[in-house]
């Protein structure tokens, strides 16, 4: 692409469309583990965040394991309760 070329290997095209030809560069624009910037402070309220608004990733990750069943498409642990299936859509 000519703009990379003149360029560089990773451009921001858009406020949120990156582009780069270099698939080493994958890691480093994807990152998964990092932490929130203070950019979301203002929305905690109260001593303890929400799942949502908490900053640290591990922090993040421990609330997110302990919700994500009760959000689940895989409705398998519904068969705990019984006649509740009845009641998911």
């Amino acid at each position: 692409m000519e703009l990379h070329q003149r360029f560089g290997s990773l451009l921001r095209l858009a406020p949120n469309l990156v582009s780069f030809d270099d698939p080493r560069m994958i890691p480093e624009v994807y990152q998964k583990c990092v932490d929130k910037t203070t950019f979301y402070t203002p929305a905690v309220m109260g001593e303890t965040p929400s799942m949502f608004w908490t900053l640290n990733h591990k922090d993040h990750a421990l609330k997110k394991r302990l919700f994500a069943p009760s959000v689940s498409h895989n409705f398998k642990h519904m068969s705990r309760f019984p006649g509740s299936s009845d009641f998911v859509d």
